[in-house]
């Protein structure tokens, strides 16, 4: 039985490691939205790259779950256009972690800094809908207390102006729902 669980946790060590390289762009400027797709528009203030994975919340605190698809999502003028798929009852989407910016952070030589860090820091959290295009508000990271937090902004005239001149095709279907800041209690891997 211990043999399985190493090997389980091996694998997963692995599979994590070998992700860490990988990172996913914006969609295709050219990408048709479909009635089951679901598009995010996610302003970033300082970010390189986030993370977005699947999880379920209980109202209170968000439960995330690892797979292989949970890749980091680069930034583009500042916006990280993203398809994932719809949600529905208490499954929502949290932002894992992000890189900073080494103008945000100011760590000397390190060129990121990756939060969470602490069960007590806050995720974003969200949920989509089918055939929709949604504005889910700004991130950005901000020292209080001396721990680095997510901190929500709001620029619908920024995301609407970014799509129009990228992604002039779904600019007309925009809509906007900010994203929550929610506790965190754990994440599973489904291997």
């Amino acid at each position: 039985m211990k043999s399985v669980i190493v090997l389980r946790y091996a694998t997963m060590i692995v599979l994590l490691a070998s992700m860490a390289g990988c990172a996913t762009h914006n969609l295709n400027p050219k990408f048709q939205l479909t009635n089951q797709d679901a598009v995010v528009v996610l302003g970033t203030e300082g970010l390189s790259s986030v993370t977005i994975l699947s999880g379920r919340s209980d109202g209170t605190k968000w439960h995330g779950t690892a797979s292989l698809s949970n890749r980091p999502r680069l930034t583009d003028d500042g916006f990280i256009v993203a398809r994932l798929n719809g949600t529905s009852g208490d499954q929502k989407y949290g932002i894992l972690n992000a890189d900073v910016d080494k103008q945000i952070v100011r760590l000397g030589n390190s060129l990121c800094v990756r939060i969470p860090n602490s069960k007590q820091q806050r995720l974003p959290i969200f949920s989509t809908d089918p055939g929709t295009v949604t504005y889910i508000g700004t991130l950005t990271c901000e020292y209080t207390n001396s721990v680095l937090n997510f901190v929500a902004r709001w620029d619908p005239e920024g995301a609407r102006r970014y799509m129009e001149k990228k992604y002039p095709n779904l600019a007309v279907r925009l809509q906007y729902r900010q994203f929550e800041l929610q506790g965190w209690s754990y994440f599973s891997a489904p291997w």
